[in-house]
């Protein structure tokens, strides 16, 4: 039985996702979009679409959206050129001078010294180090998956491979006028132009997410792989003032290119992870992990963090109570942690950390303490 389906999602127009500042054009005529989207935001999308396509708009046969009972992976971003390339946030240890004149350098994990190791905490007993001197700083961007998979495997690469922001999109910016929602007229206060920055892909740019069944009724799910199976292309709307997108299964060569992400196993009881999308972190000392469907898994003390610079917030609006959701702090994309629980974890690839997962938070690639980045006491 097919146990994930991978979906491409490609822009009709330009895209709008707000982020946890204020969004409102009476805080000042401006307001500006994110990208790429939350993983909830992306979630919530499909989750409304399944729930139209397959039950007419009983939205109770999907669950309750922040447990969700099918697992979202992503999203991540899609170049649909020759050759066709899936991009992966930048991992926080690829490090770059800050003049640009010398290759990407490695961040290390280290131990501290003894004499620290003794101190009172808060000290965590391990660090992340670069030899390089002078200024370092994450290399940011998004490389390719098998540049990535290169650098999970301790070899260099170059910094021709991180690709910017701009290469994935430009911002488009267009007037509006305040509406009174309710009345459908203008507001009769001051104020009632504003602009906002939409996101404009370029050609051939799009989304990538995976649904994994997890704990789905078998049934339910095999009606939606053949739906899929039928349905060439859909609508779906996404983001604010539910802009248009096309849907569609994702072509063969994507699934057997991000099929060797899944091949690094972890069976330790302290690992690193790259996380592949924001987690929602809120504990250190208890971090949820995620490893097989309807299991609570294992939590673990964050040992060491590298965290990818900028704020990123998880916020929502709340149909049921018409009320915006309470904001949760993330840790962004791309970021890295140490982690160690007091028995051993298992994973294969598709490991997730952190609350909300299902929902495609925290979704991150293991690797080993010891190769290829050592534990140097």
């Amino acid at each position: 039985m097919t146990e994930m389906i991978w979906l491409l999602i490609e822009p009709a127009d330009v895209w709008l996702f707000r982020d946890g500042r204020p969004f409102s054009p009476a805080e000042g005529g401006f307001a500006q979009s994110r990208f790429p989207p939350l993983p909830a935001t992306v979630a919530g999308a499909l989750r409304t679409y399944i729930g139209y396509a397959l039950y007419g708009g009983a939205f109770a046969r999907l669950g309750d959206a922040e447990s969700s009972p099918i697992r979202f992976l992503g999203p991540l971003l899609i170049e649909d050129k020759d050759p066709l390339t899936v991009y992966v946030p930048t991992p926080a240890d690829l490090l770059r001078a800050s003049d640009g004149a010398k290759p990407p350098g490695r961040l290390q994990v280290r131990a501290w010294p003894a004499w620290v190791q003794t101190a009172p905490q808060p000290f965590s007993p391990t660090l992340f180090w670069s030899t390089d001197p002078g200024h370092v700083e994450p290399a940011g961007g998004w490389m390719a998956v098998g540049d990535f998979r290169r650098w999970q495997a301790g070899q260099p690469v170059s910094a021709d491979v991180i690709r910017r922001a701009s290469h994935f999109y430009e911002a488009e910016a267009r007037p509006g006028i305040r509406m009174d929602s309710a009345l459908n007229v203008v507001h009769p206060e001051g104020g009632a132009f504003y602009w906002v920055n939409y996101v404009r892909l370029r050609p051939g740019v799009g989304l990538l997410v995976g649904l994994q069944r997890w704990t789905w009724p078998e049934p339910d799910w095999m009606r939606l792989v053949e739906h899929f199976d039928k349905v060439s292309e859909a609508p779906l709307r996404l983001g604010g003032e539910r802009r248009l997108a096309f849907l569609r299964l994702a072509p063969k060569p994507i699934v057997e290119e991000l099929s060797g992400l899944g091949e690094v196993s972890v069976q330790l009881d302290t690992f690193g992870l790259r996380l592949l999308t924001p987690a929602v972190v809120e504990d250190p000392n208890r971090v949820p992990l995620s490893t097989a469907p309807g299991a609570s898994g294992p939590t673990a003390r964050v040992q060491a963090l590298v965290r990818v610079p900028g704020p990123s917030v998880h916020v929502g609006w709340d149909y049921l109570r018409n009320a915006p959701k309470s904001p949760r702090r993330l840790l962004p994309a791309g970021s890295l942690l140490v982690l160690q629980t007091d028995e051993p974890v298992s994973g294969n690839g598709w490991m997730a950390v952190g609350d909300m997962p299902t929902l495609g938070y925290g979704w991150a690639v293991p690797f080993s303490i010891g190769s290829p980045n050592s534990v140097t006491r």
